[in-house]
């Protein structure tokens, strides 16, 4: 089991950042006095945790800093993701780098394939889920694999998939405090973060805005907007969502009025926006055109840009934010 302080977590986040620092930048960054971080940094060095590169030079004449890095293979976290279309195992290195992916078909699959990692290096493990409000909810073959996962190593989490991506994000851009999260298709998925912590609540976990209201008929975002509003069938509403401009008004309009309510009752920093209609530069315009805010509220909107490797990495990056912040 690995064990390092606040400060040494902190060290080694900002490692991850910036890609390398010297002792001199982690004291200014974390204020904390470089005596500190001599300490800190010690048994980090010691442990394999961290190496030292080169010499830099600074502005005295003669003095040289050396600069200071993540050893790659030092730790490593797991990322699972059960879907509809199977499961996915990533390990993320200590650099944030996907080192393993694996295709498996069942629970039994995945459960043999984890037994051929050596996890004492295994900084925790990350469950991704389509959708769960609680442990109880979700089917025999997860709970044994938890089961199992939780003899191995005492850091396993259990997430809904929006809520892994948020996570994802978060740890790749730290300087964002508070976002949301929107995937719209086939449902209308969503997370929050403020203040850098995820909103979450016995009843709906993330505080999905899909599961929000949209009227006193108690019709929920999700069941008004998602695809099976449209069609019964995933590639005919996605079809029409993109040829019946009547279809996608509708959609659009409930979408950009949620986005509206979401920031004015969070004051929020960004909405990131992801889905299949979004990658249509015309769609996503549409989209703003639809959200009753001003211009210089709208530049909050954007589209999650990087969504393809967040998604394949999501769980694992979810494993690493939660070890290195705690924020469980």
């Amino acid at each position: 089991m690995i064990i390092m302080n606040n400060l040494q977590k902190s060290i080694i986040r900002i490692l991850q950042q910036k890609k390398e620092c010297s002792r001199k930048e982690l004291s200014s960054l974390l204020s904390v006095t470089p005596a500190a971080i001599t300490l800190a940094t010690g048994p980090l060095l010691d442990g394999g945790f961290i190496e030292q590169l080169h010499e830099v030079s600074r502005e005295k004449a003669g003095r040289k800093e050396v600069m200071l890095s993540v050893n790659a293979d030092s730790f490593f976290a797991i990322g699972i993701d059960v879907n509809d279309d199977g499961i996915s195992l990533v390990k993320l290195n200590g650099r944030l780098e996907v080192t393993q992916l694996i295709e498996l078909s069942t629970i039994k699959e995945l459960i043999v394939a984890l037994d051929r990692f050596d996890l004492s290096l295994c900084i925790g493990i990350s469950i991704s889920l389509k959708s769960f409000y609680s442990v109880e909810h979700i089917n025999n073959d997860v709970q044994t694999l938890l089961n199992h996962l939780k003899t191995i190593n005492e850091n396993v989490t259990l997430i809904n998939n929006i809520a892994a991506l948020a996570y994802a994000y978060k740890m790749r851009n730290p300087q964002d405090e508070s976002f949301v999260v929107i995937k719209y298709g086939p449902g209308v998925g969503s997370a929050c973060f403020i203040k850098n912590h995820l909103l979450q609540s016995p009843s709906n976990p993330t505080y999905e805005l899909g599961k929000v209201f949209l009227n006193d008929r108690l019709v929920t975002i999700e069941e008004a907007i998602g695809y099976k509003s449209i069609s019964d069938s995933k590639p005919e509403a996605l079809a029409l969502l993109r040829t019946d401009e009547n279809v996608r008004a509708r959609v659009l309009k409930v979408l950009g009025f949620t986005i509206h309510n979401v920031n004015t009752l969070l004051q929020l920093d960004k909405v990131l926006v992801s889905g299949d209609i979004f990658k249509d530069d015309r769609i996503f315009n549409e989209l703003l055109e639809k959200i009753p805010m001003t211009d210089e509220e709208k530049a909050k909107v954007t589209r999650m840009s990087d969504y393809a490797e967040l998604n394949k990495a999501k769980s694992a990056l979810t494993a690493q934010y939660l070890f290195f912040n705690g924020d469980k």
